[in-house]
């Protein structure tokens, strides 16, 4: 169970947020196995290969969230000593106290009511969903998320060149597995997202919003929802590779 209130803002960017993260673990395949760690006061995460300590790749980050089974609770990092006043966290501050979004304006909240089961899930769902809230409010999508101890920190990184980005031809044959591994509420509002995200060029055949045609100038492709907004075709003329990694 995740925030009510955050779901729309989620479904906009999950996939997008999901891919970019794939691309940048295949760049970090050159350290072989790694460990990570932060440094919220230098606003640093390392990145370190374990056969290997000085080749390290070190990036920009910024702490969120940190949320914890223990207080029950999703603690944003904008109200804390850490906290950047120009920040992502600071962005996600203002919008949710321009649009009424308490889960974005309060310091601290609480988890959805009702919830039960494994709180480790509960937690790493929640961070998921911060995750994708954060690229849909702000436009930053790449997203770390570090387990210590039951809890869970969102950092959102930049990279330093950033990474391409995503291509139809990579993109698009991800798009059952994504659909089937993430919980999505509105499966168009998340297509539609991926497409914008990734700087796709997006037409709508007709004005009840059933077909789009996407392109990115290498690969073209239309794909199709029912009337409820649910994906149900995909057809397309793919060009151009896999996004480089390195």
């Amino acid at each position: 169970m995740t925030f009510a209130a955050l779901a729309p803002l989620r479904d906009y960017s999950c996939m997008h947020v999901v891919l970019q993260q794939e691309v940048f673990y295949d760049r970090l395949n050159v350290l072989g196995e790694y460990r990570w760690d932060a440094d919220t006061l230098a606003g640093t995460v390392t990145f370190t290969s374990k056969a290997d300590p000085s080749h390290r790749i070190v990036v920009d980050a910024e702490l969120i969230a940190s949320i914890a089974p223990g207080p029950r609770s999703l603690l944003w990092g904008w109200s804390t000593p850490q906290g950047r006043v120009d920040g992502c966290g600071a962005q996600l501050r203002m919008y949710g106290e321009r649009y009424g979004i308490r889960e974005l304006s309060q310091s601290e909240v609480p988890f959805p009511e009702g919830l039960t089961g494994d709180l480790g899930d509960a937690v790493g769902a929640i961070a998921h969903q911060v995750g994708a809230v954060i690229a849909t409010v702000t436009g930053f999508s790449l997203i770390a998320t570090y387990l210590d101890g039951g809890s869970q920190a969102v950092f959102v990184l930049t990279l330093d060149p950033p990474l391409p980005p995503l291509s139809i031809a990579w993109a698009l044959p991800a798009l059952p597995r994504l659909l089937a591994g993430l919980a999505i509420s509105d499966q168009r509002a998340a297509i539609v997202g991926l497409a914008q995200m990734s700087g796709w060029t997006l037409t709508w055949a007709d004005e009840q919003y059933v077909e789009a045609s996407l392109a990115d100038g290498a690969s073209t492709a239309v794909v199709s929802f029912d009337q409820f907004g649910r994906f149900e075709r995909l057809s397309a003329q793919l060009g151009g590779t896999q996004p480089e990694s390195g």
